[in-house]
């Protein structure tokens, strides 16, 4: 009763006030700092750039000019074939990489012979990696360039998520495996039937992370496809844009496109909409989940 009249009474003072109030501020400042450039690129990739003002913040449309949408998607079906490899590279890869990254965080989470050498290896891993020519070298060995797997296996796992899998695990109460192995409960069991979805939070986490991800990564496609029809979104909204601000400074035409209305800030604006989007509509899904994985995992070493 005395604790919680202290903290009211804190709150109904001067410093007190003063202190909200600056708190309120900073972080409203920051999620502004945040907000604003979104809403600018997408207010300015509506606008029509042709009738009015170019400069200054873009939060509301000047003008519709939906244009640049059609100059972005010109090509309909490469775009959505490139929509297809990326739907099936970022839904296969974040699901076989957190569940593989979910098994070695629940192995290194108990105690073993040579755990900590383990847990050193992996470690090691997000400090230093083989590089980008060992790498191809690799995918090249085991036959797997110009396939889409290959835009999926070298980033399967991410150190970074096995040791925040491992610290939520790693809480979790020993109890609970301890009565399933009484009951003649497999580790396997317990992993599948009370590990993961006590872990739903941590994995949640991983999964959008993952997810983010392969959904942007552009740079794999490059590496190891040949076949154009093979590249991910990214990739090829990426070498739409250089084509196209190669053409237009060239003075050249874009078949099937007044060159006159694109502008190529426009054009960065509404192919950074275009691939954010997806991800913007499953976040909220994963957000109840997001906090509390990244908060809880990061606690403990």
């Amino acid at each position: 009763m005395n604790c919680n009249m202290k903290i009211k009474r804190r709150y109904t003072t001067f410093p007190g006030m003063v202190f909200d109030i600056f708190n309120y501020a900073f972080f409203l400042a920051i999620t502004l700092s945040f907000l604003l450039p979104f809403i600018h690129i997408a207010m300015y990739s509506i606008s029509d750039i042709t009738n009015y003002s170019r400069s200054g913040l873009f939060l509301y449309p000047r003008g519709l000019d939906f244009y640049i949408y059609r100059a972005a998607l010109f090509n309909s079906s490469r775009v959505l074939q490139a929509f297809g490899v990326s739907v099936y590279v970022t839904f296969f890869g974040t699901i076989i990489g957190v569940l593989l990254s979910s098994m070695l965080a629940y192995g290194i989470s108990k105690p073993l012979k040579g755990q900590n050498f383990l847990v050193f290896i992996i470690f090691f891993t997000m400090l230093f990696n083989g590089g980008m020519v060992p790498t191809w070298l690799l995918i090249r060995s085991l036959n797997l360039l110009d396939s889409v797997w290959a835009l999926i296996l070298p980033g399967v796992m991410s150190a970074f998520n096995v040791f925040l899998l491992r610290n939520f695990m790693k809480m979790l109460p020993e109890g609970i495996e301890e009565s399933v192995m009484m009951d003649g409960g497999s580790y396997v069991v317990i992993f599948f039937r009370i590990v993961l979805p006590l872990s739903k939070p941590a994995i949640a986490t991983v999964a959008l992370m993952t997810l983010v991800g392969y959904w942007n990564d552009y740079f794999s496609s490059i590496l190891y496809i040949y076949d154009k029809t093979k590249w991910s979104l990214a990739t090829l909204i990426r070498d739409m844009l250089s084509r196209m601000d190669l053409t237009i400074m060239e003075g050249g035409q874009v078949v099937g496109l007044d060159v006159n209305r694109i502008d190529s800030v426009k054009m960065r604006s509404a192919t950074i909409l275009i691939a954010v989007i997806p991800v913007i509509m499953i976040y909220p899904f994963f957000q109840k989940y997001f906090e509390k994985g990244i908060m809880i995992g990061a606690i403990k070493g």
